[in-house]
């Protein structure tokens, strides 16, 4: 087991000394330490003064055995106290004593000698000369950082901590630790509330630096091996930052043991690095905070699930390829990858329970609503458009979120148990039949966050009598009774009849939720092709009135009521449009009721 203090305090000595004089007393570019003259830095003394320093009783240990000078002869002792003299002038030691340079040549000789203790060339020599060799520039720059209890100091314990138990192999890139040391430094040394407490910071960084240095050990080629290299070393501030802010954040549910962080940690790094394998560049140092954040709270959470299988390696990868083959490129510019890949994270995490089908774990249902979402919003409008050409990326994000949420809610009835053909799915069909439904000019009815609104409001409708309005045999949305009720109702508006310009986005939206769940409770009205077309007859047929009759009466806040009423009469055969006086007075009954 390391002792920190040992490495704290060569820490502490360089910084004091400064870096040159540091370099020289642990040189270990020989046999043993030098620990021996810094130069005639102190000018000349008596040598007497010398021999009776050493005979001394409280400091024979400097030249006893095991001791720093345990082998010098009487010049050697020489050298050695004018080295002491030179160091406590260089601390500036008020009395002029020499006890203060004793201590540090004792410290620094002890943590040499477990340096050495590890073996030639052993990793652990070389970790800690860097934890040390980076300490010192750290504290230089920021000396009052090495307070007793400082955010920092503490932070060069728990890594130290950390680590201690890790196997690391004779290669393990050192360089990678200290890019973790140096970015937790930077991250928490001035930011203390992210740290908790000690035992939970050696945890997150033991857990992220393992994760590290077993993926840059997994390389398989010298130019593998430079790009993991040049990943860790570019996010480590990021991955630090996302894993604090998790335990911070639910630190009960994050670690319920200690024994438990680090590997959550440690799973749930490795799993996003596999994840992300190949598609790094699309993501920025912030939105991989950001989605670290978001897998350590799902691996956190479903911890026997996530952590002991791929399955979050796997989501990331499948939800990844949904998003980026040929057809999710048509839709998903490469900027809103990172934020659908969060909201994938954070659904699965609050619903792993319909989301992971414990017989088959491998099966991600997200990264299928992706595709599906792809698949029907990639095609054009009915209008030749295209819908990426309607949404905002921010409402593409907030699109695919709300499937996603509709999907954990009801996986088997929008996806379905045969996802080999996602075009095919419920989902799919409820997107694409909206989507078509709108007509030739679909921004004279809505814009990228009415669309958005108006799939949120034919989700739950059609899910709940999906054998009626979907036609899950063909994948082509015409053939769906939701395609032609969207479609009934945008033609009654455009045929021609709005003169008073009633119907914008918001009336078009409020008139679409009115008549969504009536249409689908009367399905029966699409099943003979030679009758009338209900929905667009009383739409129309409601616009008519407004420009005529009750001109006073209707206007946009009335006229979605209006209309879901006169089509509810009409769907019950309780009215006929064609009966002038009926629809008229039905309407003035309306109007007062409402």
């Amino acid at each position: 087991m390391i002792d920190p203090s040992l490495a704290l305090f060569a820490i502490e000595a360089g910084v004091k000394l400064g870096r040159k004089v540091y370099d020289v007393l642990v040189d270990a570019t020989v046999e043993g330490p030098l620990l021996l003259p810094v130069g005639n830095l102190f000018g000349d003394i008596i040598d007497a003064d010398a021999v009776d320093f050493f005979d001394r009783a409280e400091n024979r240990s400097l030249t006893g055995p095991n001791g720093p000078y345990a082998s010098l002869d009487r010049d050697g002792k020489i050298l050695a106290y004018k080295t002491l003299r030179a160091i406590d002038a260089r601390v500036a030691t008020p009395t002029g004593a020499v006890e203060p340079a004793t201590e540090i040549i004792l410290r620094l000789h002890a943590f040499e000698q477990v340096k050495k203790g590890f073996g030639a060339k052993s990793p652990w020599q070389r970790i800690l000369g860097t934890v040390v060799e980076i300490g010192i520039d750290y504290f230089a720059a920021n000396p009052a950082a090495l307070g007793k209890d400082s955010p920092a100091r503490g932070v060069v314990e728990s890594f130290l901590m950390g680590i201690a138990d890790v196997d690391f192999a004779e290669g393990a890139p050192t360089e990678i630790l200290g890019s973790v040391l140096s970015a937790a430094l930077h991250t928490f040394g001035q930011n203390a509330s992210l740290l908790t407490d000690d035992k939970r910071a050696q945890a997150l960084l033991g857990g992220v630096a393992e994760a590290f240095v077993d993926d840059v050990n997994a390389a398989t080629s010298q130019g593998d091996l430079l790009r993991r290299q040049g990943l860790a070393q570019r996010i480590g501030s990021s991955i630090l930052r996302g894993a604090a802010s998790a335990v911070a954040g639910d630190t009960d549910l994050f670690i319920p043991r200690n024994e438990t962080a680090r590997r959550l940690v440690h799973s749930g790094l490795t799993q996003l690095l596999e994840g992300v394998r190949g598609q790094e560049d699309l993501f920025t140092n912030e939105s991989l905070e950001a989605l670290y954040k978001s897998a350590l709270g799902a691996v956190a959470e479903n911890a026997d699930l996530f952590s002991d299988q791929k399955i979050l390696q796997q989501l990331i990868q499948r939800t990844l390829t949904a998003l980026t083959d040929t057809q999710g490129r048509k839709l998903f510019a490469p900027e809103t990858v990172p934020a659908v890949l969060q909201a994938a994270l954070e659904v699965v995490r609050d619903n792993v329970e319909t989301l992971v089908d414990p017989e088959d774990p491998q099966q991600q249902l997200l990264a299928c609503a992706a595709s599906a979402v792809a698949r029907s919003l990639a095609s054009a409008l009915a209008g030749g458009g295209k819908v990426k050409d309607l949404l905002s990326k921010a409402q593409l994000v907030d699109l695919t979120k709300a499937v996603f949420q509709e999907v954990a809610k009801h996986p088997e009835q929008l996806l379905g148990k045969n996802v080999d053909d996602v075009k095919r799915t419920a989902l799919a069909q409820i997107i694409g039949s909206v989507a078509s439904g709108l007509g030739e000019d679909p921004l004279l009815l809505v814009n990228g966050a009415g669309f958005v609104q108006l799939v949120k409001s034919a989700l739950p409708v059609a899910i709940r009598n999906a054998d009626k309005l979907l036609n899950l045999e063909s994948a082509d949305p015409a053939t769906n009774g939701l395609f032609k009720v969207i479609e009934q109702i945008q033609s009654g508006i455009s045929g021609g009849g709005d003169k008073r310009k009633l119907v914008g986005v918001e009336v078009f939206l409020e008139i679409a939720q009115y008549v969504l769940p009536i249409a689908s409770a009367h399905t029966d009205v699409f099943a003979a092709a030679t009758r009338i077309r209900p929905i667009e007859a009383t739409v129309a047929k409601a616009l008519e009135l407004a420009n005529t009759t009750f001109a006073n009466r209707i206007n946009g806040a009335n006229l979605p009521g209006l209309i879901g009423e006169l089509l509810h009469s009409v769907l019950d055969d309780n009215l006929s449009l064609d009966e002038t006086n009926a629809v008229e007075t039905a309407t003035l009954r309306i109007l007062r009721n409402a």
